[in-house]
């Protein structure tokens, strides 16, 4: 027990509103072993870190059911205590370490004033392209960007072996198998069982799909060409130039559009389960659905599309960022950046954050409250008034973001070389300042599937196909 006590002792100095009693000279007052139990007691800081380390130690001692002392029981000089068995003095120092950043060194780059990330101005301008989409199409009869991208555009009338479209497509199966579901209801693909081997289904496009395929080309055609119009043909010849020259580069293929690792895990690679590969190739950690595909024909990276090829910078970039261990860029750009040391409501925070997967439900199973990011005060779940704090690694990460991504461009540098890097820089400032629209720091990779699963596209189509 008390080998465990110096662990968690160690792991207090990344809670910085809690103050260390053992450092303040009284020794073994935050711990004291009674027989079979341990008495933990804990001091916080008089300021907003030590409000949101009060809630963080309330909701671990509550998730592993913990006893609290009562005021009498515990030392005058401390605010709290709580008594715990072996047992749960591992629960306690399990949620403990996953909440604090106790394997992570603040990035030492210093970030150079005003310096908008590049994830940020490629997010931008994928947004952006994806928004003139929109004006092109009528959403009634059409598909996504997303949708064509993934799936239309990895197959055809001829039929294919569905297992095929993993590696075509790069793609988990669980995203697979959701939304070529809802494409086989919506009637844009046929799906047929093979009569002579167990397992094998073959997948083709129906003359529907074949179809939606073609106007969404025409689309992001026509919108590549207004972009020419809009924004000047050095400035897109120059993007898609340097776009090109780095997708090339890349060992691996990525998805021609940004994707979760399922519809409600924004995980692009689906997290560390299988852990990363140093190479060369480098291989990111990925979850055991996420494919390997090794890059083979770099021909088909020119004729790709503007969204296509800055979905895949931004892929690169998310892995590179990931390296780190900084957590999820998609979460630490788009939600923990949101919140500062001060409490919010959660009526606030959810007006803050729109997006599909970062959505908080405040009853502890959205994935910022499952991973320990945020403590939401305890009520009733239409409470909006109830308060959010963020943990010691949802601070570390917040405040790490910026130098760490900083720190990813840089490293491009290197990696790429400095002209195509900078160049594309200087496009896509140009091209965001001329927006006005407001678009968030990394796109929702979840919320296309969440399109499809909700027929928010091609709603006028049948919902069964007749066979």
């Amino acid at each position: 027990m008390q080998e465990l006590i110096n662990r968690l002792r160690d792991l207090y100095r990344y809670c910085e509103g809690l103050e260390n009693l053992n450092a303040n000279g009284m020794a073994g007052s935050d711990f004291v072993i009674k027989g079979d139990t341990v008495e933990i007691y804990f001091k916080y800081c008089s300021n907003d870190l030590g409000v949101c380390e009060r809630k963080f130690i309330g909701y671990v001692m509550s998730r592993v059911k913990a006893k609290k002392l009562a005021d009498d029981k515990v030392p005058s000089n401390v605010d709290e205590g709580f008594v715990c068995s072996s047992r749960q003095l591992k629960g306690v120092h399990r949620a403990i370490k996953y909440a604090t950043p106790w394997n992570l060194q603040r990035p030492s780059t210093t970030v150079p004033p005003d310096e908008v990330p590049l994830s940020e101005l490629l997010s931008a301008s994928l947004q952006s392209f994806e928004e003139d989409y929109e004006k092109q199409i009528d959403r009634q009869e059409s598909v996504s960007i997303p949708v064509n991208a993934n799936f239309l555009r990895v197959l055809d009338t001829t039929p294919i072996d569905r297992r095929t479209i993993k590696s075509a497509a790069v793609l988990s199966n669980r995203v697979i198998t959701t939304v070529l579901k809802r494409l086989v209801e919506l009637g844009l693909v046929n799906e047929v069982k093979s009569q002579e081997k167990r397992g094998l289904y073959w997948v083709s496009l129906t003359a529907k799909g074949l179809d939606l395929r073609d106007k969404s080309d025409c689309a992001i055609a026509k919108v590549e060409k207004q972009w020419i119009g809009q924004y000047g043909s050095n400035t897109i010849e120059n993007l898609r130039d340097c776009l090109c020259s780095l997708v090339k580069a890349q060992e691996l293929e990525f998805p021609h559009h940004l994707t979760g690792y399922g519809p409600m895990d924004p995980a692009l690679t689906g997290g560390d389960y299988i852990k990363e590969e140093i190479g060369p190739p480098y291989i990111p950690g990925r979850g055991q659905e996420w494919p390997v595909v090794h890059k083979v024909d770099t021909n088909t990276d020119s004729s790709a599309t503007i969204p296509a090829l800055l979905s895949k910078k931004l892929m690169q970039l998310d892995v590179d960022y990931n390296r780190f261990s900084f957590g999820n860029l998609f979460f630490t750009a788009n939600s923990l950046s949101k919140f500062e040391n001060q409490h919010m409501t959660l009526k606030q925070a959810q007006g803050h954050l729109h997006s599909v997967a970062s959505r908080i439900t405040g009853n502890g199973k959205s994935y910022l409250e499952r991973h320990i990011y945020l403590v939401v005060d305890k009520g009733k779940p239409s409470d909006g008034s109830r308060l959010l704090h963020l943990t010691p690694k949802a601070r570390f990460m917040r405040d790490s973001y910026p130098a760490t991504t900083f720190s990813v461009e840089q490293e491009w540098l290197t990696r790429y070389g400095e002209e195509p890097i900078l160049q594309l820089r200087r496009c896509l400032l140009e091209m965001v300042a001329t927006r006005d629209n407001s678009y968030s720091e990394f796109p929702d990779p979840c919320k296309w599937i969440w399109d499809v699963v909700q027929k928010q596209y091609s709603q006028g189509f049948s919902v069964k196909q007749k066979s």
